[in-house]
């Protein structure tokens, strides 16, 4: 069945007929999926389809059927960097120390928050992936070849700075640039 398969696609591909053309190796680009103002829209992923994709990357990632890599100092995957499931979700744990005001007394004291972040912390999602377009079809193919949860970045004083990408999950074999 397998040899039919290949057979009929080599015979489309040579008449023409099937053209995919790779224009993309590795486009990044970072995808909201949550409100954090307001819980007014979630129509793109809902709170339970984030939980249900939270899940599904750290099982995978637990059960080593997807590979968690870290970044090197340019925030590029790293090769020297695959990780283990124990700390991956290491690295979803926050502390950070916080500047706050005593209202009772007025000093300034620094308290250590941390958190574990979960489905419900996660707004962004950052993927890596190849495009293909088939001229022929008309056809535009998007393949995942990692994601990333972005994690909240915070100031001492507790103001959002903006949000960080602790390693990348891969689907398949991890590709590194040289």
């Amino acid at each position: 069945m397998t040899r039919i398969i290949l057979m009929v696609g080599t015979i489309l591909f040579s008449l023409g007929l099937f053209a995919q053309t790779e224009i993309t190796d590795q486009i990044v680009y970072t995808c909201q999926i949550k409100n954090e103002l307001s819980q007014e829209w979630d129509r793109n992923l809902n709170d339970e389809n984030r939980a249900l994709l939270y899940n599904f990357l750290i099982d995978g990632i637990e059960k080593g059927t997807l590979t968690a890599t870290g970044l090197d100092q340019s925030y590029l995957p790293c090769e020297d960097c695959i990780m283990d499931a124990g700390k991956a979700m290491e690295l979803l744990s926050f502390h950070q120390p916080l500047n706050a005001d005593d209202q009772a007394t007025g000093n300034r004291s620094e308290q250590m928050i941390e958190k574990k972040y979960g489905p419900d912390d996660f707004s962004h999602l950052q993927f890596i992936e190849s495009w293909e377009i088939d001229e022929v079809s008309g056809a535009f193919k998007k393949n995942v070849k990692a994601v990333s949860f972005l994690i909240p970045n915070y100031s001492k004083s507790g103001e959002l700075r903006g949000h960080e990408m602790p390693f990348l999950i891969w689907f398949g074999e991890p590709s590194f640039r040289d």
